[in-house]
């Protein structure tokens, strides 16, 4: 199989100028090679293509983008992102258009790729991580007023856009609830492919500071943001008042002011951290009191993985499996039980990984199946 991927950013698991969607495909690329001949087709940003990348590929082309200011301004005015605006230009339609002919099949990796789904000439699966109907709903129900209302347009918007996706092309997400409710919102069929996860040595001990409580994320992410902002308000106070020398860490990508503002004794902020297994190392518990989100909480799994215990919503918990580390609560004083529990109960446990997620190689095999029955398909380009 000649497979050509088309991802919105360079394959990468930086950790601090990669994401969620960069990493899908960082891991997806490296166990495809053994299936087909890949070709990548990305685009220029902060992180260079990474040797794994560039050894799983037989060619990598590097695409320009427009500026930041200019999606800033220019991608209201059009049905597209401002990810998808930087993205979509006539040269970049061009070259993916005549690379597409090679192929015996396409992937398109992320919403900010996604409208080139118009210039593929061979059979298409696209997978869209968060739809941008989506995603714009979810924001649209953290804001409030006329920013709210704007959101709610775009949604509708997006969601238009969506539904002329043609049906000979294969749509992926990667919740099982999000594939649900988008196929619902676009009338058409769609699968679910949940995140892999990299395989950890368990720890053996318990953190070395079991009165400190974490919460890892990427800190721009508005479902984020109104995480942590739920923390500092409601739930630490709670916390405080049992276990009053307990401390929070605040750890992940990208934080702004919102953030940043929050800092306070006994609650750190910690910006772009190199590895987020130190911050499960040097804590008793994690904490993720989202009530907002789509996809799989890949923290959450990160954690879990570690051998931490866990308190999730219900929300954060999404797509997980039942796990007798990860407890699930959803008030402010049921959280702050539950972590004030766990602090006196787990110090000394040893830790073990608890969550059964599955490797990136056999995601990789469910990737290719899909590729196999829409190359297969009759309706097919």
């Amino acid at each position: 199989m000649k497979l050509l991927t088309v991802s919105e950013d360079v394959p990468n698991a930086h950790p601090v100028h990669g994401d969620g969607s960069s990493l899908i495909p960082f891991h997806l690329l490296q166990e495809l090679q053994a299936m087909a001949e890949v070709k990548l087709v990305t685009f220029e940003g902060e992180v260079p293509v990474p040797r794994e990348i560039e050894a799983a590929c037989s060619a990598v082309t590097l695409l320009p983008k427009r500026s930041g200011r200019s999606a800033v301004y220019g991608g209201p005015l059009t049905s597209s992102s401002a990810g998808a605006f930087q993205r979509y230009s006539r040269r970049n339609r061009r070259t993916i258009a005549t690379m597409s002919e090679w192929a015996d099949v396409t992937l398109i990796h992320g919403p900010g790729a996604l409208p080139f789904w118009r210039d593929v000439a061979s059979p298409l699966v696209i997978q869209a991580v968060d739809p941008w109907s989506m995603r714009m709903g979810m924001e649209a129900a953290l804001a409030t007023g006329l920013r709210a209302r704007y959101l709610r347009a775009r949604a509708r918007q997006f969601r238009a856009v969506e539904r002329r996706i043609p049906r000979s092309a294969t749509l992926l997400t990667v919740g099982h609830r999000d594939a649900r409710v988008w196929s619902r919102d676009i009338g058409r069929p769609v699968a679910a492919i949940p995140n892999g996860v990299s395989r950890q040595v368990a720890h053996s001990t318990p953190g070395r500071r079991t009165k400190t409580v974490c919460f890892v994320g990427s800190l721009d992410y508005l479902p984020n943001i109104d995480s942590v902002v739920r923390l500092r308000r409601q739930i630490a106070p709670l916390v405080w008042s049992a276990v009053p020398d307990c401390r929070f860490v605040i750890a992940g990508r990208r934080p702004g002011p919102g953030v940043t503002e929050l800092a306070a004794e006994n609650f750190e902020i910690r910006g772009d951290v190199a590895a987020t297994a130190d911050i499960f190392d040097m804590s008793g518990v994690a904490v993720f009191p989202d009530r907002f989100g789509l996809g799989m909480r890949n923290s959450v799994v990160e954690a879990l993985s570690s051998g931490m215990p866990v308190v999730a919503s219900a929300t954060a918990a999404r797509e997980l499996p039942g796990s007798g580390n990860l407890v699930v609560r959803e008030t402010d004083q049921d959280i702050s039980d539950a972590i004030v529990r766990l602090l006196e109960t787990s110090a000394g446990e040893p830790r073990t990984p608890a969550v059964s997620a599955p490797s990136w190689e056999s995601v990789s095999l469910r990737y290719f199946e899909q590729l196999q029955l829409v190359l297969g398909s009759p309706n097919a380009k």
